[in-house]
């Protein structure tokens, strides 16, 4: 069990890594790889460090992509809401709309 989180870890960073350098897979893996050995060699203060800063800016990205897509879910619901109230009612008896 204590194998498969740094696996997760390598795995899910090498991706990441190729899909955004272009690079190879194994190259990504190895570099993640290195990156997490050389912070864990030096010791428990610099990883939490890096885990505060790191979940900062994972709460910062959140927000980033969460906050707009709610506001553009929220305009997409009122606005069919307001497309079905406008078809359940007929106005051109009112003369609201100068017919």
């Amino acid at each position: 069990m204590m194998c498969v989180a740094p696996a997760v870890a390598f795995a899910t960073g090498g991706a990441t890594l190729s899909t955004l350098t272009g690079l190879p897979y194994l190259l990504c893996t190895l570099i993640i790889g290195i990156f997490i050995f050389v912070v864990a060699v030096f010791g428990t203060d610099l990883v939490r460090k890096v885990a505060s800063v790191l979940s900062v800016c994972i709460i910062a990205g959140l927000l980033i992509v969460y906050i707009p897509n709610i506001i553009a879910g929220a305009v997409r619901c009122w606005k069919r809401i307001y497309d079905a109230a406008d078809f359940c009612f007929d106005h051109s008896w009112s003369g609201i709309y100068g017919s």
